[in-house]
């Protein structure tokens, strides 16, 4: 069960992790929006199972 808590703990900081990379970018995509940049930011998981494949 303590296994199970650690590994529902790394997952939620993951994600907390992974929203505030977010919202970084998207601070980041205004501020050159601003400057007169276009900005396109594309953002795909990695396919886990064909990465430890290879």
């Amino acid at each position: 069960m303590n296994e199970e808590v650690n590994d529902k703990i790394r997952e939620l900081k993951a994600e907390v992790y992974k929203k505030r990379l977010l919202d970084e970018l998207k601070l980041a995509a205004e501020r050159f929006e601003r400057l007169g940049y276009t900005v396109s930011i594309s953002i795909t998981p990695v396919d886990t199972e064909t990465e430890d494949k290879k």
